[in-house]
């Protein structure tokens, strides 16, 4: 038997059970690790939003598949011209927003437009724009500056979600989107409730509706998930506890994602501009060490700013190999024996955990160490926003954070002219090998220059209660799609 929500969803949800059906429809109750501070993804850029909003009740002219290829959502089809500076989306019709009036041609054209303001920190994914102009009474014609390989998958992404001018003031609190689950309420610090949109314009969600919530305590987490309060965990923290999962009850399906663990460094606060104190960083850290102690070996120690995603992933290259009596050797050359530093880490159970261990071998290298903790919400916000931070254990998108290079968001304070031509050649070649040496490139000469001190790269795991069907596999973008999933009696 569903245990279902005891909210005031529950009334909806029961009008969709039908008799004699396998199908329960229901509400899934479905965890992640961290509640996002606001859900307006062009003030924040937390994974979070993207993990509960996108493709769910925040859609995309485009899609990114399991394959990590592109289909199409709000735009049924798109051109590109040969010379890759125009696109051409031809805007899907009869699609609603979540308050039941037309999503039109203005609207995402407004939203194009809106990408391209200053604050907005998805502008990054607009910045190529030169023009946007309405050429058909559902087409939308977008011409670039010079061509850029990542605008399509940008676009399907959290950066890429459409919304109207008149919703602007809603998204951080109550997002309107158009997609088949509506936003209900935000129990801040307990839940977030989504109900089946009625009058979406695509195949209907089979879930009456999910039910989010947070929880951060890796061991809490799990305590929840095995007393049966909770059907599903979108990324598990306590993976050093997947054997308690036992089958048929549970199913545990894992797999790799975007995300690379790494010790940030601002390079505006001294003596972390210098160079040789950062490779003594980089000799300090052992990333095997990190994956073992934080997820009983669930990932992949690395030495450069990629994932096994990447086509430019390379995991051999390491300049600076694990060494801590060759920190030592540097700290003491540099005059700077015993160097003091603060470790800035999210506030909560992994990144606590991960700063730890980073404490110990620092520690071990000579540094003295110490740890400080910040709110997701706003403290990550601050760090990145005032960049008074020394070092910090954070977990970034590769792809990302390869595009920001010498912008305004990328908070690591790191602006290298080499750097950015080798960026540049990867996001203005068309040829998928010039692309990828670029990239190499690019992310050997983080390595090389000890910009950042990647860890490893992570591994997904979810889970989810044997009666929770059409779960869809680990998400190249990290993303829980529920448009499939169902629950059965």
């Amino acid at each position: 038997m569903i245990r279902k929500s005891r909210l005031a969803i529950l009334a909806v949800a029961a009008l969709a059970l039908g008799a004699g059906s396998a199908s329960a429809g229901g509400v899934l109750r479905v965890t992640q690790p961290d509640e996002p501070a606001g859900l307006d993804a062009t003030v924040a850029n937390a994974a979070a939003i993207a993990g509960a909003l996108l493709y769910n009740t925040m859609e995309t002219l485009v899609q990114v598949n399991d394959e990590g290829g592109l289909e199409p959502l709000l735009a049924e089809s798109w051109d590109v011209s040969d010379d890759g500076l125009t696109y051409v989306f031809n805007i899907r019709e009869g699609v609603k927003w979540h308050d039941g009036s037309d999503m039109t041609l203005d609207d995402v054209i407004w939203t194009f437009e809106y990408g391209r303001t200053e604050g907005n920190v998805q502008g990054f994914a607009f910045a190529d724009i030169d023009t946007i102009e309405a050429t058909g009474p559902n087409q939308m014609t977008v011409t670039l500056k010079s061509p850029n390989s990542s605008f399509l998958t940008n676009m399907a992404k959290r950066s890429g979600f459409i919304f109207a001018e008149r919703f602007k003031e809603d998204q951080h609190g109550a997002p309107v989107g158009t997609g088949p689950f509506r936003f209900v309420e935000w129990n801040r610090g307990e839940n977030m409730i989504f109900e089946r949109f009625d009058d979406y314009w695509g195949t209907p969600a089979k879930l009456d509706g999910i039910e989010w919530t947070y929880i951060p305590d890796a061991n809490a987490e799990m305590n929840a998930l095995l007393a049966g309060d909770i059907d599903a965990v979108q990324a598990l923290n306590a993976k050093s506890r997947v054997g308690e999962l036992r089958e048929p009850e549970f199913v545990v399906e894992s797999g790799a994602i975007t995300s690379v663990h790494i010790l940030s460094i601002n390079h505006e606060v001294a003596p972390f501009d210098n160079p040789r104190i950062r490779q003594a960083l980089f000799h300090a850290i052992d990333g095997q060490a990190i994956v073992d102690g934080m997820n009983n070996g669930f990932g992949t120690a690395t030495r450069t700013f990629a994932s096994p995603l990447d086509a430019y992933f390379d995991p051999t290259y390491d300049p600076y190999p694990y060494d801590p009596a060759k920190a030592r050797e540097i700290l003491k050359e540099e005059g700077m024996e015993g160097l003091e530093v603060e470790i800035q880490a999210i506030l909560d159970n992994p990144g606590i955990r991960q700063a730890e261990i980073v404490l110990g071998q620092l520690f071990a290298a000579g540094f003295r160490p110490t740890v400080k903790g910040f709110d997701l919400g706003t403290g990550l916000a601050s760090m990145i926003q005032n960049r008074t931070y020394e070092i910090a254990t954070i977990g970034l998108i590769s792809e990302r954070i390869l595009r920001m290079t010498c912008d305004a968001y990328w908070f690591q304070n790191y602006c290298n002219e080499e750097f950015d031509a080798h960026m540049a050649r990867a996001l203005t070649a068309s040829d998928p090998e010039e692309i990828k040496a670029a990239y190499l490139d690019a992310i050997h000469h983080l390595a090389d220059d000890a910009a950042i001190v990647p860890f490893y790269t992570d591994v997904r795991v979810g889970v989810h209660r044997d009666y929770v069907t059409g779960w869809r596999p680990v998400h190249p973008d990290s993303v829980l799609d529920l448009r499939n999933v169902d629950m059965v009696e």
